[in-house]
């Protein structure tokens, strides 16, 4: 996308976002605070789960953010299908900055405690992330409890964790309640997608934020579209206007219309043929075509 050919300052549908690049949505910001609320509390493990694509992974890094600009530790790992406990704690002792090992699990966690183990003497709390980890057994994430059972000399949680994870994540842990780390939960926050008024209007104050005109370089029926065909949910909304950009632009457009948005949607793999997917939509889907070329 030209930023150029838009006459915008910051590309406002980026699919990789940072802690700087955004400001959180109403629904983030509640579960961050509800999370953080709990942290402080001395709870030991928060959940915070919802679909991919929702900001999660995100609102995770506005929480290490927190933890690092109060000079604390924060260790993170980003689970797989198919792997094992040692991957998990090789994961964390990379992000500490410490080598490769190949090692027993008890082996590598007592490594990881060992590196731990003069924060927790400072009165510091290390904040353990776990994201995606809806794709391990719970039985692996037992294996952090002799982490998160730890205490500082004063008597503060030395090692704190956050499980990130689709909602398969807190049916895990919640069938296995069996299991100590289950009692450990002090927190569970949930993200879910935009409602489609909500999301129009997040679409548009991005687009605003970056230096363009909401009004005139989308039609309405775009704007409602994008955020119907995204579902709410801002990776797949944001992917799906950056496709519909590309495509006014190579058509040397000066708006973005309903049939980009259409012909986007195609190119993405956005499924809009069933009859029943179509009489729920707010705006009809328009034939190829049909529809007038902008000016």
């Amino acid at each position: 996308m030209d930023l150029a050919y838009w006459g915008l300052r910051e590309n406002p549908f980026r699919i990789a976002l940072t802690t700087g690049s955004v400001a959180l949505l109403p629904g983030q910001a509640v579960a961050l605070q509800n999370i953080t609320t709990s942290l402080l509390d001395g709870e030991r493990v928060a959940l915070l789960t919802g679909q991919h694509g929702v900001g999660k992974t995100l609102l995770a890094h506005q929480l290490t953010a927190q933890y690092e600009n109060r000079g604390l530790h924060t260790a993170w790992a980003a689970c797989a299908p198919v792997m094992d406990s040692q991957a998990l704690f090789q994961m964390l002792l990379a992000d500490c900055g410490l080598p490769f090992a190949i090692r027993s699990t008890v082996e590598l966690r007592m490594n990881l405690m060992e590196y731990l183990l003069p924060c927790i003497g400072e009165e510091k709390s290390t904040l353990l992330i776990v994201d995606e980890a809806q794709h391990v057994p719970v039985t692996m994430l037992e294996e952090l409890r002799p982490l998160i059972e730890t205490t500082t000399p004063l008597g503060h949680p030395g090692v704190q964790l956050l499980l990130v994870g689709t909602e398969l994540l807190l049916e895990k842990v919640r069938q296995a309640s069996e299991m100590g780390l289950f009692h450990w939960i002090g927190c569970c926050s949930m993200l879910k997608p935009l409602e489609l008024e909500e999301a129009a209007t997040f679409l548009q104050e991005q687009w605003k934020r970056a230096g363009g005109n909401p009004a005139t370089q989308f039609s309405e029926e775009a704007w409602n579209m994008i955020a119907e065909m995204g579902q709410g949910v801002l990776l797949h909304m944001n992917r799906l206007a950056r496709h519909a950009l590309r495509l006014a632009e190579n058509g040397e457009q000066a708006q973005v219309d309903a049939e980009a948005v259409w012909e986007a949607a195609s190119s993405t793999g956005v499924t809009t043929a069933q009859q029943e997917q179509e009489e729920t939509m707010l705006v009809p889907m328009p034939a190829r075509g049909t529809l007038k070329e902008s000016a």
